[in-house]
């Protein structure tokens, strides 16, 4: 059978003013059966179209903070430097691969994205807007690889429950901001004992998942993360 070919959205490095993707979402594409093309940001919506027309799924993996005003916030100095043109890019790719009903994985960043698109809006930083949460969500605090796991329970009958075959799943965590207000259109598929929405996904298309966690840098030894993985690529044949 064909490997699909899986469109990576970009990652950006302002210091080297570089498109980049990590290779731990490479490797899971590639070893789940997918075929990777990185994808460029652009402005040009003929592009744009063009990019989705040559991709059978598309992947958003993490980055930087949304920009506030793109989901009617103000830009709090808690907020981490934005790189509004990379959002704007991938708002307007969501909007399009939606309306072709193609598969699309969003992580971390990507998540965070696809809520902004169906209309929600983020906590702007975790600590600072919401004190009384002492989940660790964000490994940077200093945290080992280990302790920056948290659970995630899983809605049961939810896709992600489904297909992990577990009622909870461990999440690396790496973000300081979160789903605030859910987007309209998107369903909680799990959330942090905290309560903070960690996967969501869209019943009215083929496939629209994202996950607040990292199955990418856990993909070689956690068969949680594999499946996911394995299930993305399916839905993209």
């Amino acid at each position: 059978m064909d490997r699909p070919i899986i469109g990576i959205l970009p990652q950006y490095d302002r210091r080297f003013d570089k498109e980049f993707i990590g290779d731990d979402y490479v490797k899971a594409v590639e070893e789940s059966g997918g075929q990777v093309k990185l994808l460029h940001i652009t402005e040009d919506d003929a592009e744009m179209d063009a990019q989705v027309a040559a991709c059978d799924g598309f992947l958003i993996p993490g980055g930087r903070d949304i920009h506030p005003e793109l989901y009617g916030a103000a830009y709090a100095p808690y907020t981490a430097p934005v790189q509004r043109f990379r959002d704007v890019y991938t708002l307007a790719m969501i909007g399009k691969i939606k309306a072709a009903d193609k598969p699309l994985l969003g992580i971390c960043y990507g998540l965070q994205a696809i809520n902004v698109a169906y209309g929600g809006t983020l906590i702007q930083d975790i600590r600072i807007e919401c004190p009384f949460i002492n989940t660790p969500h964000d490994r940077k605090l200093g945290l080992s690889k280990e302790s920056a796991i948290h659970d995630v329970t899983l809605v049961p009958g939810s896709p992600i429950h489904n297909v992990i075959e577990r009622d909870y799943t461990g999440a690396h965590g790496f973000h300081h901001q979160a789903i605030k207000t859910v987007g309209e259109g998107l369903t909680v598929m799990g959330r942090s004992a905290d309560r903070l929405v960690e996967a969501v996904y869209d019943p009215e298309r083929k496939y629209v998942w994202g996950v607040m966690w990292h199955p990418e840098s856990d993909f070689g030894y956690r068969e949680d993360s594999k499946r996911v993985f394995r299930y993305f690529i399916e839905q993209c044949r």
